[in-house]
């Protein structure tokens, strides 16, 4: 009986969200951490060419298509809630009620400023942990690995610092504050200039994992087809990346 119920309870649930869904519109978002790219927009946009009912950008209080960037947390409740129908954000997503699918990755490098100090490179693991780290938040693959390839449990924990917008680890990292671990391709201005260089490391640590995501709802949801557009459009990068 209390599974019946269980499964009553998450029906009713899924189909508020499928009904508070059945709009002539979708609301997306990507979170203020993904790598800015070309291919997010894009995927709207071309959606929006294919189903212009579904993925018309509107600007006010609720802004629709790709206007605006959220942090991931922020995502995650609105995704739950059924007011955002796919988010592009970094993974895991381990969340047992979405439904997830891989985008692109971006390698890792560890970014610093040219007049930061350092030493003899290749930097050790024992050299970078002499510096402050930013990189992304906790909930976020890069951190729980770099924490676990710093730590060492006869030293001091590392200082590792995480944050969600990209704007201000480039920030800190250009104020000579640390280092940061970051897709050289998220600076590539900044490299060109000279401002940043990417420093070799004996870190080796997994590629950062874009995504889409979207409730498990009911059939009819729009999200999927905008998540296989996006993994479309992402396609060109992925490839590119092998071929680096």
């Amino acid at each position: 009986m209390r599974q019946l119920r269980t499964e009553i309870a998450s029906r009713e649930r899924a189909l508020a969200i499928y009904r508070k869904r059945h709009r002539s519109s979708m609301i997306v978002h990507a979170s203020a951490g993904v790598p800015h790219h070309p291919w997010p927009r894009s995927a709207a946009e071309r959606l929006g060419d294919n189903r212009p009912d579904l993925a018309q950008p509107v600007h006010g209080t609720r802004p629709r298509g790709l206007s605006q960037y959220r942090h991931r947390p922020v995502m995650r409740e609105l995704l739950a809630r059924g007011d955002l129908d796919l988010a592009f954000l970094l993974g895991p997503v381990d969340d047992l009620t979405m439904a997830s699918c891989d985008l692109c990755a971006y390698p890792l490098a560890v970014i610093a400023s040219p007049d930061l100090a350092l030493g003899e490179e290749p930097l050790s693991i024992a050299g970078i942990r002499n510096f402050p780290i930013i990189t992304y938040p906790k909930a976020t693959a890069p951190y729980p690995r770099l924490r676990e390839t710093l730590d060492d449990p006869s030293l001091p924990p590392p200082r590792i610092f995480g944050n969600s917008s990209l704007t201000t680890i480039v920030q800190m990292t250009l104020d000579r504050i640390g280092l940061s671990l970051i897709p050289p391709i998220v600076v590539q201005k900044e490299l060109r200039e000279g401002r940043l260089r990417t420093i070799e490391t004996a870190l080796r640590l997994p590629d950062l994992v874009c995504m889409a995501a979207f409730p498990l709802t009911l059939s009819g949801s729009l999200a999927r087809p905008l998540a296989d557009f996006a993994q479309e459009v992402a396609a060109p990068t992925r490839l590119r990346r092998r071929r680096e």
